[in-house]
């Protein structure tokens, strides 16, 4: 809601697919048309080979510069692919902390996007 109420143009799933149009290929477009990638972390996200693959493309896209990926982990769920652990990430308590921490993030899309954020500490083993 937060993100419309700024006039980001966002594609979800649930609403922008068009009917008939296989599902893969709908979210590769928009990912391929996309400024900003976000990621709900948690556990049904990472069990999800449907998010695997949108977040794989999102990594490429993100190494390459095209996008920016902002990784916000919603639970204690361990981010397990290589190259997402390697990202900043942020610990999301609650709504409130949800919002907080996007209008930030929009503040700096493409720069610092820790700048005035806490990042989540990586788990080491």
């Amino acid at each position: 809601m937060i993100l419309r109420q700024r006039n980001q143009i966002i594609f979800r799933d649930d609403q922008n697919f068009e009917a008939g149009h296989p599902i893969p290929t709908e979210i590769d477009q928009h990912i391929y048309h996309a400024e900003v990638f976000i990621a709900i972390w948690c556990k049904e996200y990472a069990c999800s080979p449907w998010c695997f693959d949108e977040l794989d493309l999102a990594l490429q896209r993100h190494k390459e510069g095209r996008l920016s990926l902002w990784l916000l982990c919603v639970d204690d769920t361990r981010v397990v692919p290589p190259a997402a652990r390697a990202l900043v990430n942020y610990s999301i308590s609650s709504r409130a902390d949800l919002e907080g921490t996007i209008l930030k993030l929009l503040e700096h899309p493409k720069g610092s996007p820790n700048r005035g954020h806490k990042p989540r500490p990586s788990r080491k083993r």
